[in-house]
């Protein structure tokens, strides 16, 4: 992978806390496209959240760190170890349930985090009320 400039989408955020909708939706839907693309091949990411979206040099969302990714068997996959961040786990990644759907609740709270021009905090906040 070639070294990606921009940083990550969390540092993005923070230095541009204006982003428009129209920004907002078309960083998202390349992400979404992303998550598609791995899914094709039956790999579920298991930790995504602003932290592992790179930025490449026009803007465009890159997926990295795959490290706890995992190729789904079947439907009915379980983690030997459940990862990732816990503010971005759906509650069926947190029993150890592989399935799909949960990298977009992930992707869920990724795009949360973006229309609040956030860079984390409200995670914690939807957390901790």
């Amino acid at each position: 992978m070639p070294f990606l400039r921009n940083g990550n989408l969390a540092d993005f955020i923070k230095n541009n806390p204006s982003l428009t909708k129209k920004e907002i939706a078309e960083l998202f839907k390349c992400i979404l496209n992303g998550i598609i693309d791995m899914h094709a091949y039956n790999i579920l990411h298991n930790d995504l959240k602003l932290d592992n979206i790179l930025l490449s040099n026009g803007l465009t969302p890159v997926i990295g760190d795959l490290g706890l990714s995992r190729k789904l068997i079947n439907q009915k996959s379980y983690l030997k170890d459940v990862g990732g961040a816990i503010l971005y786990s759906s509650p069926e990644s947190m029993f150890g349930k592989a399935v799909k759907e949960s990298d977009y609740f992930s992707a869920g709270m990724i795009l949360l985090a973006m229309c609040c021009s956030d860079d984390g905090d409200i995670m914690m906040k939807c957390k901790y009320g």
